[in-house]
């Protein structure tokens, strides 16, 4: 039997999805170490281009890069939450018919109705106000789900359906 509910996706949602993913991928351990890399490569080109400047110096010139580069990530997550709120605003404040079936995933609004077959679906970011089913494909899909909007029941059922139609699940 078909879980089905009622939601809407607010601005709030959209921004939440994509600051998410933003800052989760940007964490991850290999990108972390690459930036440390950087900063102490940088900072070494420091002692050696000034090795007589006092050590308050070149801890301020670290924290100023340090700065730099959370201050350009801020940036870019500022721009591609703009970019989604602009991709997402006709799906926003309109409700949303969602059907979860063991075959797709359906939906009817005011802005359209369709199906979105499980094996389409590559990811599933389960985040504290928004779940998101992700196809990584140029043109692919985005799913957002309010995590309001699901129950225990309707979790479970998007867990176990994207596991075994092969999706990656993250948190």
């Amino acid at each position: 039997m078909p879980l089905r509910f009622q939601t809407e996706i607010q601005p709030a949602h959209v921004r939440a999805a994509t600051a998410g993913i933003f800052w989760r991928q940007l964490l991850q351990p290999l990108v972390l170490a690459l930036l440390g890399v950087f900063w102490l490569g940088a900072h070494l080109s420091l002692l050696a281009l000034f090795p007589q400047a006092p050590w308050l110096t070149h801890l301020l010139l670290a924290l100023l890069l340090l700065g730099s580069l959370s201050g350009v990530a801020w940036l870019a997550s500022q721009h591609y939450q703009g970019l989604a709120q602009e991709n997402f605003r006709r799906f926003e404040n309109a409700p949303v018919q969602v059907s979860l079936e063991e075959d797709a995933y359906h939906y009817q609004a005011a802005w359209g109705q369709g199906r979105i077959p499980w094996e389409q679906v590559q990811s599933l970011w389960r985040l504290k106000e928004v779940w998101v089913l992700l196809q990584h494909a140029q043109g692919g899909i985005s799913v957002l789900l309010p995590a309001a909007s699901l129950d225990d029941e309707a979790r479970e059922f998007l867990s176990r359906r994207l596991r075994a139609a092969g999706a990656e699940l993250k948190r």
